[in-house]
């Protein structure tokens, strides 16, 4: 090992043992035992934590710069705890054995889960909806309702969570919501029943779901 290294190595054994002040990590660096950090950590460069990482504060790994995105696709976290931290990723992570956030996780690129389709966005939106009454002989009589929810695109899956109070008011009422033009999603209410009586349901807080996958 040269002396370079060996310095770094009794540094970064320093800074992490103690782990009370902002750790950064600038050059490919591979850690075999758990770390702990009581400080701020960012790693801008390659690197392979082959056990736990607990961290109590901030966490940036990555930067928005272009050699750190490549750098930083390499990364691999085996099992990582983040505890009352905000961890902010800029590149691609890989968590080999998963990640436990307890506070907040922001990615600015996009998450893989057991490796489906990666998710680039996901927007949520909750408002109080009143459907006009149906009541038809003919199936299907249909009120719509337009919600905002900003950020949405034509083509973003939309999911509802509709309250019972609205689901339950007859067995004959199904839904479904799209994304009808940027910023605005268009819930529709179907009364697939034969009887003329008329199904109003009452206005009812409900929420919407907008996910945005990768092609």
């Amino acid at each position: 090992m040269s002396k370079k290294k060996q310095i770094l190595a009794i540094t970064m054994s320093v800074l992490l043992s103690v782990g009370l002040v902002s750790v950064a990590v600038n050059a490919a660096t591979s850690v075999g035992n758990d770390v702990s950090v009581g400080g701020d950590l960012a790693v801008t460069s390659t690197s392979t934590l082959t056990l736990g990482l607990v961290a109590n504060a901030n966490v940036t790994i990555g930067s928005e710069a272009a050699d750190d995105l490549i750098v930083m696709s390499s990364t691999t976290l085996d099992a990582v705890t983040f505890v009352n931290a905000v961890a902010t990723f800029n590149a691609v992570p890989v968590f080999a054995q998963g990640a436990t956030f307890s506070a907040s996780a922001t990615f600015s690129n996009e998450v893989n889960i057991g490796g489906g389709q990666p998710i680039t966005q996901f927007l949520t939106a909750t408002s109080s909806v009143d459907f006009d009454s149906v009541s038809t002989n003919d199936a299907c009589a249909t009120s719509v309702a337009d919600i905002t929810v900003t950020g949405a695109i034509v083509g973003d899956v939309v999911t509802v969570g509709m309250p019972d109070t609205i689901a339950n008011t007859t067995t004959t009422l199904v839904w479904s919501a799209w994304v009808k033009e940027a910023d605005l999603v268009e819930v529709r209410l179907c009364y697939t029943g034969t009887s003329d009586d008329a199904i109003d349901p009452a206005a009812a807080v409900t929420t919407f779901n907008v996910w945005r996958t990768t092609d």
